[in-house]
């Protein structure tokens, strides 16, 4: 059976900032983890269906000020001309981990997944 489903990033805060990726079709010897003192670095590929798109979902603050000024962010990120980045602040806010599954949530990316070597219609790529 095809691994096909979403794949996932999620950050949040709390006194720190936390971090979860689950990645279902990571295409094999592409995912690195390296640490030197403080610093981290990690990074690999994983597989997507073409065309697809992520799905980005964004906490709003708790605090109605910094609400504001993250919306206000947004509108102004939205008349920007195409292929520009939107960059915007959000508040680093507590109490944004499901103490259940241990994922952090303020801020999460989707996008599909699906199994190496594999086409959307599930068919081996040549």
């Amino acid at each position: 059976m095809a691994n096909f489903g979403e794949d996932e990033i999620g950050v949040g805060g709390d006194t720190s900032v936390r971090w979860n990726v689950d990645v279902r079709n990571a295409r094999p010897r592409t995912v690195r983890s390296d640490q030197e003192g403080t610093v981290v670095h990690q990074e690999g590929i994983a597989e997507t269906p073409d065309g697809k798109a992520y799905t980005i979902a964004i906490k709003l603050p708790k605090d109605e000020k910094a609400r504001a000024r993250f919306l206000a962010g947004v509108l102004r990120a939205a008349n920007a001309p195409a292929g520009d980045k939107i960059v915007f602040a959000l508040p680093i806010e507590p109490g944004n981990m499901d103490c259940k599954t241990g994922q952090v949530d303020q801020i999460r990316i989707k996008w599909p997944s699906r199994p190496p070597g594999k086409t959307t219609a599930g068919k081996k790529k040549k």
